[in-house]
């Protein structure tokens, strides 16, 4: 894609009991036990370490005002797991399902959708604006496509990030040709590949 891109380690961890808005402000981790619809962004707070274990639930974004469902602030680390959902909503000038804003995420599964904006178009599911975003596992999509292009991923023009993806499933997005950058970047670790799933426009990362 050679036009302008549109623009909208080692830890301790202590259990936390408690809601995930105390896990993400004094760090610790916590499970989910029933699903959770949210009417404003939770935020990993700068400086917090914490684990969100989804388990087979899921987080939704129901607030159209709304635009980012979760929130990874500078300096801070999440790590998200489990066979639960993170679904950023719709509805708003620039939904996402996670947004790293200098912090480091790391992801280990899940499922990660958006839908489209207020106008009916576009989103990014994942969008990284500095920090670390490191993908192990899960499935990733978004429902409307720019210019044909899917922002499943995004990395912010001229923005300090990196992205590194070792495994995972991706909607219409194939993360060792990234189309949403410009020029295309691979985003896969070396060691890894890409391969298309067979009949479809989706793609898996697997070990060479």
């Amino acid at each position: 894609y050679t036009g302008p891109k549109p623009e909208k380690c080692t830890h301790t961890w202590v259990d936390v009991v408690g809601t995930i808005e105390e896990a993400f402000t004094n760090g610790g981790m916590v499970t989910l036990t029933s699903d959770l619809e949210l009417s404003k962004p939770i935020e990993v707070k700068p400086g917090v370490s914490a684990i969100l274990d989804l388990d087979t639930h899921s987080i939704t974004n129901v607030n159209p005002e709304t635009v980012d469902t979760i929130i990874v602030s500078e300096g801070a680390t999440l790590v998200i797991k489990g066979n639960g959902k993170v679904d950023g909503g719709s509805g708003s000038s620039c939904n996402m399902a996670v947004y790293i804003k200098g912090g480091h995420c790391i992801i280990e599964g899940g499922e990660f959708t958006v839908g489209p904006d207020v106008n009916n178009s576009w989103n990014s599911c994942i969008e990284i604006n500095g920090g670390v975003l490191e993908i192990n596992g899960g499935t990733f999509s978004t429902d409307k496509p720019f210019n044909g292009r899917y922002f499943v991923l995004n990395k912010k023009d001229f923005s300090d990030s990196v992205i590194s993806i070792t495994g995972g499933t991706f909607i219409n997005y194939d993360p060792a040709n990234s189309a949403t950058e410009s020029p295309e970047q691979n985003f896969v670790a070396n060691g890894y590949k890409s391969v298309q799933i067979e009949g479809t426009n989706n793609y898996k990362v697997l070990a060479v």
